[in-house]
């Protein structure tokens, strides 16, 4: 029953965050204060939402993958799941993107490593991060780091509980 009423209260949280997106768009200078103020474990949606605003504005400015980092290394993977797991992919997605354009690659290889280990329910489904994550790995040389990950075997792929699109799949 506790939680039930606790996904209804992230499910309402959800629905007020989707109508006030264009907002959070509109003011992503003055969202990074925010963010800092909130801990990622507790409240994983709200900074999710404030990182996709972000994530969805260029340029970026130099808080973007510092949030980013902070985010990865301690967000409820269940939260996300449940509610807005393609708002995740896109945050990580744009996250390792930026870290190739700034040539660190190898800065995102263990918390998306960590992603993959905590967002996907078992090491048979395929998460938004696998792709980016092998990624990081063949522009930073480590081969054998990706390999770990490419010689799991997939059974499971989700679109919806995992926020996966095509280009996930393909990638992958």
């Amino acid at each position: 029953q506790i939680l039930q009423a606790k996904k209804n209260e992230l499910d309402q949280l959800k629905k007020y965050l989707e109508t006030h997106l264009n907002t959070l768009r509109n003011n992503v200078a003055s969202i990074n204060h925010a963010i800092s103020a909130l801990e990622p474990s507790k409240h994983t949606l709200g900074i999710c939402y404030m990182l996709f605003a972000k994530a969805q504005n260029l340029p970026h400015d130099a808080q973007f993958i510092p949030q980013c980092e902070s985010f990865l290394d301690s967000y409820n993977a269940t939260q996300i799941r449940d509610i807005c797991p393609d708002k995740f992919a896109f945050v990580v997605h744009k996250y390792a993107e930026l870290l190739r354009q700034i040539t660190q690659p190898q800065r995102g290889i263990v918390r998306l490593s960590k992603v993959i280990n905590t967002f996907c329910l078992s090491s048979d489904y395929l998460s938004p991060a696998h792709s980016d994550f092998v990624m990081l790995c063949l522009v930073s040389k480590n081969y054998k780091v990706a390999r770990r990950v490419i010689d799991r075997t997939i059974f499971e792929i989700d679109p919806k509980k995992m926020g996966l699109t095509p280009r996930d799949l393909l990638l992958y």
